[in-house]
């Protein structure tokens, strides 16, 4: 028999398990929880080697005999096709973690394929990116220095006289008083 991947633990369901060993014997009920847990840690049926068995569950061979014939009879305990010891509870465990394991795998595969579906073009041209963004500053370079020929009326000359920085210079009160004589000229006259 060769021994099949297991979990490290089972679920147990409080109320199924009394249920199910309301008519046992102390003595009955701990083989019976030895045995299913023998079983699911190899995640296959065990030898029916019922002095190894009864060691393993922690009682004497007569009693094992008794208990595992009571087992038997109501099927708590199947023989497998290969003459070993199986339960319906272990298989059933066993389908449901295959079960679960199934749709995780079915789950993550179609995350995957949703992930490269919704991949955007900044995300697939990453490395372009970063060449854009050059050209962008180059761009914004260009149109502040338009814009600021622009602010000074337009002319090539006057855009000479801007700043390092692209603005105008400060204006200077001799300026602005001859600017305001030239004003007062044109609303008089």
């Amino acid at each position: 028999m060769s021994a099949r991947r297991s979990a490290p633990w089972l679920r147990f369901f409080v109320a199924d398990w009394i249920a199910w060993t309301r008519d046992l014997k102390a003595t009955e009920s701990g083989i019976l929880i030895n045995l299913i847990a023998h079983m699911h840690q190899r995640g296959e049926p065990i030898a029916e080697d019922h002095s190894r068995l009864a060691r393993l569950c922690g009682c004497n061979s007569r009693t094992f005999a008794r208990t595992i014939g009571i087992f038997l009879n109501d099927g708590r305990i199947i023989r497998s096709d290969d003459g070993g010891l199986w339960s319906d509870l272990v298989q059933s465990e066993i389908d449901h973690r295959k079960n679960v394991s199934d749709k995780r795998s079915k789950n993550a595969e179609q995350r995957w394929e949703k992930r490269e579906q919704n991949q955007t073009e900044f995300d697939a041209n990453a490395y372009q990116s970063s060449e854009s963004r050059e050209v962008e500053e180059e761009r914004s370079d260009v149109a502040s220095l338009v814009a600021a020929v622009g602010a000074t009326g337009g002319g090539l000359c006057e855009a000479k006289e801007l700043s390092p920085s692209g603005r105008k210079p400060p204006l200077d009160s001799s300026n602005l008083e001859a600017d305001d004589f030239a004003i007062e000229k044109r609303r008089v006259g």
